[in-house]
């Protein structure tokens, strides 16, 4: 039985990253201002995310 990713959240999309995808992935989030102005704080938490995905070389 496969993984099923459905917690909306960005331990989920840790999980996809780390376990579907491969290195290098290249990731351009155009607009980041725009995103932080709809969705804050969340929207650094998720560039926290990436940012940490790519220390970790695994995208």
């Amino acid at each position: 039985m496969g993984h099923t990713y459905w917690g909306n959240n960005l331990d989920s999309m840790w999980g996809i990253f780390t376990d579907f995808l491969e290195a290098p992935l290249l990731i351009k989030w155009e607009n980041y201002e725009i995103a932080v102005e709809n969705i804050g704080s969340y929207a650094e938490k998720l560039l926290d995310t990436f940012l940490e995905l790519a220390k970790e070389s695994r995208i």
